[in-house]
């Protein structure tokens, strides 16, 4: 198997299957038989710190409900440590018989000191209902080269629940097994970067759904990402890390090779022309992890729902990420959190919330190592008054990248797709029979 293959898998395994602590110990896999990897996808969950923190954002009553909370957990075993995976479940209201959640920021640390990092994620998967209850299980990992350093994780995330008679929404949430890395099914898809001269990486991807032909609307969500330095036994300084979920349409190019698990691939038509409409929707995402380098190897999976439905608009303001150099101006010390408010108005939509869904952390002047790593939307709040056709959405933005001493600051820039629910734009859709 080529170098380049023997890194997609690997890669793509420790993203969706969260392997246990073998996978990282002293890089020994890179020996190993590949095949045998994903017989390690039954990682064992761990307990989480503290309580799960969750707190209402909307309810319409029968209609539907979005709740915003967060959860952690910290790997602190001698010797080795383990990639992080707890188990969540939050109960619904009896109405709500559909549900989804996103994952909206991420928040990492080491806890004995600033370190390199060789790799970093955050996943939300197995996302399933059962008896009135929303479960799911989320994963998450921070590394150096040999794993072996203690470390804080933390997620936040959304979740989107209603009751398909009285409002229009469609979700596609599947899971790809692991046991199929090769396959073109499932929301997930890893590559990499080599023979570039840039950092900058970008990809297409699809999705397909039957459900989601003849929508106009369909949303492509964030529930989890990876990076990973190429190489056995490589980890660096961080000058910038980037993602930037590109604008999803419901369009597909004939011939165009689009990336889906671990290859390249083709989409399957029905004729030799490009299609909108027939449930097929795609996507372009960008990516940096850089040092003081002008580029190195590096490999990077994303996996992401899809959203749907006549009761479904979306907002996404322009956003584009570049590479940073190492002679920025500024050496201010930082704060650990840096946390700032943010409010849109003239929203036509009865509800609205916002899904991160592009970032950019990076030192300002040259690269460091890594104490503390992550971005997440704190607080959401929706105004919405109902004699008015337009609402007014308010939400809180908290970043953090920094080393042991705070020094020197960071920057950080951001992206949020605004998912609105029921357009006060023209009749609302009927509730369905």
């Amino acid at each position: 198997m080529a170098a380049k293959n023997i890194f997609q898998v690997r890669f793509a395994l420790i993203l969706l299957c969260v392997m246990a602590p073998i996978f990282l110990e002293s890089c020994g896999f890179c020996a190993r038989d590949l095949s045998k990897l994903c017989d390690l996808s039954s990682a064992p969950l761990v307990k989480q710190i503290g309580n799960t923190s969750q707190s209402v954002v909307f309810e319409v009553p029968g209609t539907m409900i979005v709740i915003q909370g967060s959860a952690c957990a910290e790997s602190r075993k001698s010797g080795s440590k383990d990639a992080l995976k707890i188990d969540q479940g939050l109960a619904l209201p009896a109405y709500a018989t559909n549900a989804t959640v996103v994952l909206n920021g991420w928040e990492m640390d080491y806890l004995n000191s600033d370190h390199h990092v060789a790799g970093l994620g955050t996943l939300i998967d197995t996302i399933r209902i059962e008896q009135n209850t929303l479960r799911w299980q989320a994963s998450g990992i921070l590394s150096d080269d040999n794993f072996d350093d203690p470390y804080h994780w933390c997620y936040h995330f959304t979740v989107i629940a209603w009751n398909p008679a009285s409002i229009n929404l469609i979700v596609d949430h599947t899971d790809v097994d692991c046991r199929k890395f090769d396959a073109t099914g499932g929301n997930f898809y890893s590559f990499f970067n080599d023979n570039t001269t840039t950092s900058l990486s970008s990809v297409a991807s699809f999705i397909q759904n039957p459900a989601f032909a003849n929508q106009k609307t369909v949303s492509i969500l964030p529930r989890g990402f990876g990076f990973e330095w190429a190489g056995c036994d490589e980890d660096h300084h961080i000058l910038q890390i980037a993602y930037n979920r590109g604008h999803p349409e419901v369009f597909v190019e004939a011939g165009k090779s689009y990336q889906k698990a671990s290859k390249n691939t083709v989409p399957i038509l029905q004729t030799a022309h490009s299609q909108v409409g027939t449930g097929f929707v795609s996507w372009e995402t960008s990516v940096i992890v850089k040092d003081n380098d002008d580029r190195r190897d590096y490999g990077f999976s994303e996996v992401v729902s899809g959203l749907s439905g006549s009761d479904l608009g979306v907002i996404e303001p322009p956003f584009s990420i570049l590479p940073a150099s190492d002679d920025g101006d500024g050496s201010l010390d930082s704060d650990d959190v840096e946390m700032k408010t943010f409010v849109v108005e003239n929203i036509p939509y009865n509800q609205a919330i916002p899904i991160l869904t592009g970032w950019d952390l990076g030192y300002l002047t040259d690269d460091q190592h890594v104490k503390k790593v992550g971005i997440w939307i704190d607080k959401i709040h929706y105004d919405k008054n109902p004699t008015q056709p337009t609402g007014t959405l308010t939400y809180t933005l908290a970043s953090s990248l920094h080393d042991d001493d705070n020094s020197p600051g960071f920057y950080t820039r951001h992206k949020v797709t605004i998912l609105g629910f029921q357009s006060t734009a023209g009749k609302i859709t009927e509730p369905r029979k």
